[in-house]
């Protein structure tokens, strides 16, 4: 999780400076970002969903609660072999 809590942090402190932030997981085999972020219970659409046009990017969105200008893309669950 070393890339993943780096990358989670410096969003954070982008967003926090007033940067409009879109932290994207394309780890489609390990995703983790969305546990670093605590909103693993959140995601109801990831990016494979948006891929394959089944939702919108707006609808995947997940916007940070605790920073304003941050919002997240998760990556599917399963492995992104179609893709």
């Amino acid at each position: 999780m070393g890339k993943s809590t780096v990358a989670a942090n410096l969003a954070m402190s982008l967003a926090r400076r007033g940067k409009q932030v879109l932290l994207c997981d394309c780890d489609f085999d390990m995703r983790c970002l969305d546990l670093v972020l605590g909103v693993e219970n959140d995601i109801l659409y990831d990016i494979y969903d948006v891929a394959k046009g089944r939702v919108t990017l707006q609808d995947a969105l997940l916007r940070d609660e605790r920073t304003e200008n941050l919002w997240f893309a998760a990556a599917p669950y399963r492995g992104g072999g179609d893709i």
